[in-house]
């Protein structure tokens, strides 16, 4: 018949690791900081877009004037 170990305590529950339970600080000063952050960066990606856009077409229209004439 077979019997468990001497060396396997079953009578210990699993636990986990303390550094896991530590919950997540929050720093809404941070939060802040990254929302301006990702706000400027989008407002810069929105302005150079729009600037492409805008050389876009200027270049289109040369083409095309290019081509008709």
């Amino acid at each position: 018949m077979l019997t468990a170990s001497p060396h396997i305590k079953s009578d210990k529950p699993y636990q986990q690791s303390p550094q896991y339970k530590k919950p997540h600080p929050y720093n809404p000063e941070a939060s802040i900081s990254l929302k301006n952050s990702i706000n400027l960066k989008v407002d810069y990606l929105s302005i150079h877009f729009k600037v492409w856009c805008e050389e876009l077409r200027r270049h289109t229209n040369i083409i095309k004037n290019l081509l008709l004439q």
